[in-house]
């Protein structure tokens, strides 16, 4: 959530096809991460470039809309949530919550993650 509108930017400038995957935990689904693709998915949509492609992409738009205003207190339902909080990370948690506190677009160079704009830079 921390760079969302960086994120959505860049993947909207690529101007390919786009599937959201989210990483979950222990192979399950996870809260959090269905609200993220959510989020992202209704920016490419407000774009006119992208439409839903999926059920599953409804549904985590749906997730998002419902969220949105309090993301914290909407994802600590989620095990995910649940499982940090009770090893004392809630400041991690609250911060992580926040919208658009960072510009980093974060890619994959082939050996580690970097931040495309020092990249560019």
């Amino acid at each position: 959530f921390s760079n969302l509108e960086a994120v959505t930017a860049w993947l909207i400038n690529q101007q390919k096809d786009i599937l959201i995957l989210c990483s979950g935990w222990k192979d399950s689904l996870s809260l959090e991460d269905s609200v993220c693709a959510g989020a992202l998915t209704t920016g490419l949509i407000n774009s006119a470039r992208y439409a839903v492609g999926s059920d599953s992409a409804n549904i985590a738009v749906e997730l998002w809309n419902k969220s949105r205003n309090d993301l914290q207190s909407y994802c600590s339902k989620g095990s995910h949530f649940q499982r940090l909080e009770k090893l004392g990370l809630i400041d991690d948690l609250s911060f992580c919550f926040k919208l658009n506190t960072s510009t980093a677009v974060p890619v994959w160079n082939g050996e580690y993650i970097v931040d495309l704009n020092r990249i560019r830079n």
